[in-house]
């Protein structure tokens, strides 16, 4: 018995994984260029609009919410492609998907995040993206073209690998 409890729970848990990979219609770029211009609270008390994090870098957005068991799995990776490529013209940034400032500080120190995150309190930000389920990255050029939206760290430093020069 509880040895199929144990295949049901990989089977679910894998499932969630496989779906939180699937997009249904991404955006466009006018729904970029509107989420680029919402202006949301950082961390460290400050605000700023997406559009002035990305200035003349690739951005790298990360949602994640705190109940999130992916979410939580991916940060070692998202903290490792934050430290390979600081200084290389890549800005990294967990957008905290609609918690309180607490939740996302807790989950922060938790799990030793350490890119800066910023906070989606409504939601607003996702839904321009059309962030269907998470963990999920969207990766933006210099210009604040999105590029693409993806599940896994692995897929992000494919894309990086093709936009920077010698990478």
């Amino acid at each position: 018995m509880r040895r199929y409890m144990v295949w049901g729970l990989l089977v679910v848990l894998s499932l969630s994984l496989m779906v939180s990979c699937v997009r249904k219609g991404g955006p466009t770029q006018s729904d970029v260029d509107e989420a680029l211009k919402i202006s949301l609270k950082k961390l460290d008390g400050t605000t700023a609009t997406l559009g002035e994090l990305n200035k003349g870098k690739i951005a790298v957005l990360d949602f994640w919410a705190s109940w999130c068991f992916p979410c939580k799995l991916s940060v070692p990776e998202i903290n490792k492609l934050y430290e390979d490529y600081a200084g290389k013209g890549v800005s990294i940034y967990g957008v905290n998907l609609q918690e309180t400032e607490a939740e996302a500080r807790e989950f922060v120190k938790d799990n030793d995040v350490k890119y800066p995150v910023v906070l989606d309190t409504n939601g607003e930000v996702a839904q321009k993206f059309r962030i269907l389920g998470i963990p999920s990255l969207a990766v933006l050029d210099s210009e604040g073209t999105l590029i693409n939206v993806v599940g896994s760290a692995g897929d992000v430093e494919d894309i990086l690998g093709e936009l920077l020069p010698g990478d």
